[in-house]
């Protein structure tokens, strides 16, 4: 009778290990996207716009994590899944400060450009 038991727990424990798979490779995606549209100089609300999809596909994988990491009873593996987080959340973390530097970046150059833009206008 045990065994019908232990093996939807190991197949509970492997559907949210791929579901968590999944959401990783999500942020993976989110990622490049982000770098690509500031590797190509792109306006600031398509960086804002690739941010937030980021921010939301990191937010549902550390869901996911919970989830998964709700089934790990041994300490060991527990401490091995969250330094696994940490390399992903690193990542993220890249990611989303070069993104907000960027923004802010272009926030001056407009800022800079009103500026030069007024002196011009007003003949100064």
């Amino acid at each position: 009778m045990e065994e019908p038991e232990t093996s939807e727990v190991s197949k509970g424990f492997k559907e949210k290990k791929l579901e968590r798979r999944t959401a990783k490779a999500a942020v993976t995606r989110a990622c490049k996207a982000v770098r690509k549209v500031i590797g190509e100089v792109r306006p600031s609300h398509e960086v804002s716009e690739s941010l937030i999809k980021l921010q939301n596909t990191f937010e549902n994988l550390v869901f996911k994590h919970e989830q998964f990491a709700k089934l790990i009873e041994n300490e060991d593996e527990f401490a091995e899944e969250e330094a696994w987080l940490d390399e992903v959340q690193e990542a993220f973390l890249t990611t989303e400060i070069e993104a907000k530097c960027y923004l802010e970046d272009q926030k001056e150059v407009f800022k800079f450009m009103q500026t030069e833009t007024d002196k011009y206008e007003s003949g100064g």
